[in-house]
């Protein structure tokens, strides 16, 4: 059986989240130029917005499980994959970090971050190679 291996550039973006001496303890890959990704952006951002109004005073350890299970799945669900392992097998979304947020926020907050300017270069990219690509029919 033939088995024909491509690379398609796809310019994958690696987030690793170290502790304090400088350990790999989380990480994931994502493709920022995804739409599918801007789609479930759009449907869970309320979700993450108000987290902190979903998590109730009286909480039992039950509950605290509960939440976390929960923020995992979201977590895996906007990423479009099973990241639990590599992204939470040592520290859970619901960990509290030294600032006070909750490391699930951390990544959320990362995700957000780089996905706009990663489109605006890509986009840029696609249109140098059009414009290339048309240059000759447009003289």
């Amino acid at each position: 059986m033939s088995q024909f291996n491509t690379n398609i550039g796809a310019s994958l973006l690696k987030f690793t989240f170290t502790d304090e001496d400088g350990e790999v303890v989380a990480s994931f890959r994502m493709n920022p130029a995804d739409v599918k990704l801007a789609q479930r952006c759009q449907e869970i951002s309320a979700y993450f917005r108000d987290i902190r109004d979903q998590i109730p005073e009286t909480a039992t350890l039950e509950d605290a499980v509960k939440f976390n299970d929960e923020l995992e799945d979201k977590i895996c669900y906007l990423l479009g994959y099973d990241a639990k392992q590599s992204l939470f097998g040592i520290i859970s979304a619901t960990s509290i970090l030294g600032d006070g947020n909750l490391f699930a926020v951390r990544v959320v907050n990362k995700i957000v971050e780089s996905v706009g300017p990663e489109i605006q270069k890509r986009k840029n990219a696609m249109q140098q190679a059009v414009e290339k690509h048309t240059a000759k029919y447009t003289k």
